[in-house]
């Protein structure tokens, strides 16, 4: 089972907050947060030992992908759609494709907020 985390990038102050920032924060405080953009912990970590988090931008072999969590799909030879809940990687030209915990070659090089220079 992986831990619950967070962590928030704040629009008005336009920094980053870490998990060990935070108190327990209840359900009703997330509402009240409204000037904060609230990250989830993947579970997995890049080759270097380092937490990723949504929002993220990796590397691999292959090129960089901005980190998701959430639903997602994708239509079989057949014909059917098929709809599911993963961590996923969006490409620059719009696809997307799935992590795996063996994925060794993930190295963060930055996140969509601090860095969005890195998405051109």
């Amino acid at each position: 089972m992986r831990k619950i985390k967070f962590r928030a990038w704040d629009k008005t102050q336009r920094r980053m907050y870490s998990n060990h920032t935070f108190k327990t924060i209840s359900k009703l405080d997330f509402d009240k947060m409204d000037w904060l953009i609230w990250m989830q912990f993947t579970g997995l970590k890049d080759k270097n030992g380092k937490e990723i988090y949504e929002g993220d931008i990796v590397k691999d072999n292959i090129g960089n992908r901005i980190v998701k969590i959430g639903f997602s799909s994708f239509i079989d030879p057949d014909g059917f759609e098929h709809k599911f809940y993963g961590l996923y990687g969006v490409w620059d030209d719009g696809g997307e494709s799935y992590f795996a915990e063996d994925d060794k070659d993930i190295k963060i090089i930055g996140d969509i907020y601090e860095n969005p220079e890195l998405l051109k």
